[in-house]
Protein backbone atom coordinates (compact mmCIF):
# COMPACT_ATOMS: atom_id res chain seq x y z
CA UNK A 1 0.00 0.00 0.00
CA UNK A 2 1.39 3.35 -0.93
CA UNK A 3 0.44 6.20 1.33
CA UNK A 4 1.37 10.32 0.49
CA UNK A 5 3.72 11.63 3.00
CA UNK A 6 4.69 15.20 3.42
CA UNK A 7 7.85 15.95 6.00
CA UNK A 8 7.73 19.63 7.04
CA UNK A 9 10.71 21.56 5.94
CA UNK A 10 11.67 24.79 6.88
CA UNK A 11 15.29 27.22 7.08
CA UNK A 12 15.89 27.86 10.18
CA UNK A 13 16.55 31.94 10.65
CA UNK A 14 16.24 34.61 7.75
CA UNK A 15 20.28 34.45 6.91
CA UNK A 16 19.77 32.54 3.43
CA UNK A 17 16.84 34.55 2.43
CA UNK A 18 19.20 37.75 3.03
CA UNK A 19 21.83 36.26 1.09
CA UNK A 20 19.85 35.73 -1.77
CA UNK A 21 18.61 38.84 -1.38
CA UNK A 22 21.97 40.46 -1.17
CA UNK A 23 23.24 38.24 -4.61
CA UNK A 24 20.43 38.82 -6.45
CA UNK A 25 19.56 42.47 -6.20
CA UNK A 26 19.67 43.66 -9.72
CA UNK A 27 17.39 40.96 -10.87
CA UNK A 28 13.35 41.59 -11.05
CA UNK A 29 11.23 40.33 -8.59
CA UNK A 30 9.54 37.87 -11.02
CA UNK A 31 13.33 36.57 -11.83
CA UNK A 32 14.13 36.56 -7.98
CA UNK A 33 11.02 33.96 -7.43
CA UNK A 34 11.61 31.94 -10.33
CA UNK A 35 15.11 31.09 -9.25
CA UNK A 36 14.08 30.32 -5.43
CA UNK A 37 11.73 27.97 -7.35
CA UNK A 38 13.94 26.46 -9.83
CA UNK A 39 16.58 25.98 -7.15
CA UNK A 40 15.48 24.98 -4.29
CA UNK A 41 18.10 22.81 -3.39
CA UNK A 42 17.44 23.68 0.45
CA UNK A 43 14.64 20.61 0.41
CA UNK A 44 17.61 18.29 0.02
CA UNK A 45 19.69 19.42 2.85
CA UNK A 46 20.88 16.65 5.24
CA UNK A 47 18.36 17.73 7.71
CA UNK A 48 15.55 17.06 5.80
CA UNK A 49 17.26 14.03 4.25
CA UNK A 50 17.45 12.49 8.51
CA UNK A 51 13.86 13.57 8.81
CA UNK A 52 13.07 12.05 6.21
CA UNK A 53 14.56 8.87 6.94
CA UNK A 54 13.30 9.09 10.80
CA UNK A 55 9.79 9.59 9.35
CA UNK A 56 9.72 6.17 7.08
CA UNK A 57 11.17 4.33 10.18
CA UNK A 58 8.61 5.50 12.05
CA UNK A 59 5.69 4.81 9.44
CA UNK A 60 6.87 1.57 8.99
CA UNK A 61 7.56 0.22 12.03
CA UNK A 62 3.38 1.08 13.52
CA UNK A 63 2.27 -1.03 10.77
Amino acid sequence: MYEVREVVSEVAGESLDKLFEEYSGEYTAEEQRETKNKYGAVREAPARIRRVCIDVLKHYSEL
